[in-house]
């Protein structure tokens, strides 16, 4: 195998590796069903029996909110390590003004967001309590490492303890996007519907979904460098984390078939993630200009906050495209 062929080879390998750790379960259950493997066939009075009842179920999960679950859920993954980025600049006396107003926003949202999951709520598209074991037990799961990391950031806020409650958050926050993982992948598969995406869109969906949750690793684990703080990040780590999101975002943006990604489905995406692309070249740079040797002004890692704030917010946007380019046209 010539190089070029090696590396696209071990590019797709880390796309799917990692996919593989953080997938939804729709995506395994289209996987299961056959689910974009079209037919010209007529469904037999049992299989129309069958789309009637899919049918109603669909109309089901959009009357709970089924859709708005799922991505409330997702969103968790991302605010666990916005929180942590931001309590790390804070605490840092980074950028200190947007740190602080962006980890009291997030952790209020953190809030919102498990309560909706659990009671419901209309104004976020959610209707009705929810009844299902596992996803309460996932979502207690994810409450119950959240009320002490709440308690933590708290006292950073006002001071108390702060060296305590810093590492208490330092060392809790990827056990808390490990458990928010769960969750999103226990709300996926009681409430996504298999028929309703191929399984190279799902990846897509996906994949684009994660992307939110490195842009805000990456400040994180820079910030966590610059520091010295092995448990927010290390430079292999970030080196690890920068690699995955570029590969990520060049998938998405070239497509990769040996991993099931296919091009952008649309002109305006594939000038998003174009776009996309060429400001994480520029981000990049200066990340690997700011950390070097593990030392960096406070401006300088500001700049890097700041800077993974736009991509965030850029591949909300993309991954919300994504979302509602997948959804079936009627």
């Amino acid at each position: 195998m010539n190089m070029p062929n090696r590396l696209a080879a071990l590019s797709a390998l880390a796309i799917v590796a990692a996919f593989a750790v953080q997938t939804s379960a729709s995506a395994q259950a289209i996987r299961s069903s056959g689910a974009g493997q079209h037919t010209t066939s007529r469904p037999t009075g049992d299989e129309y029996a069958g789309l009637v009842q899919l049918t109603e179920g669909n109309r089901f999960l959009e009357d709970v909110g089924g859709s708005a679950r799922i991505a409330l859920a997702g969103k968790l993954r991302m605010l666990s390590q916005r929180i942590a980025s931001s309590a790390c600049h804070y605490a840092a006396d980074v950028a200190t003004d947007k740190s602080l107003d962006t980890l009291l926003k997030a952790k209020a949202e953190y809030n919102s967001i498990l309560t909706a999951l659990t009671d419901g709520d209309e104004s976020l598209g959610i209707i009705g309590a929810e009844s299902q074991r596992r996803t309460l037990e996932a979502i207690q799961a994810v409450r119950d490492q959240w009320t002490p990391y709440e308690a933590a950031l708290d006292a950073i806020v006002a001071g108390t303890d702060v060296e305590a409650n810093f590492a208490h958050v330092a060392q809790s926050n990827l056990a808390l996007l490990n458990l928010a993982n769960v969750l999103t992948s226990e709300v996926s598969a009681e409430y996504s519907n298999p028929a309703e995406m191929t399984q190279a869109q799902a990846l897509a969906v996906d994949i684009s979904a994660r992307q939110r949750m490195l842009s805000q690793r990456i400040a994180k684990e820079a910030c966590g460098v610059v520091i010295g703080n092995a448990d927010l990040g290390t430079a292999e780590q970030l080196a690890k984390t920068m690699g995955l999101y570029e590969t990520s975002l060049n998938a998405l943006l070239n497509g990769m078939p040996e991993a099931g990604i296919e091009p952008p489905p649309n002109d305006e995406l594939r000038e998003k993630l174009a776009a996309a692309a060429a400001d994480w070249g520029q981000t990049k740079a200066l990340l690997q200009a700011v950390i070097g040797e593990g030392q960096a002004s406070k401006e300088g890692l500001g700049q890097v906050y700041l800077l993974m704030d736009e991509e965030l917010a850029r591949m909300i946007d993309i991954a919300k495209q994504y979302a509602e380019s997948a959804k079936p046209k009627i």
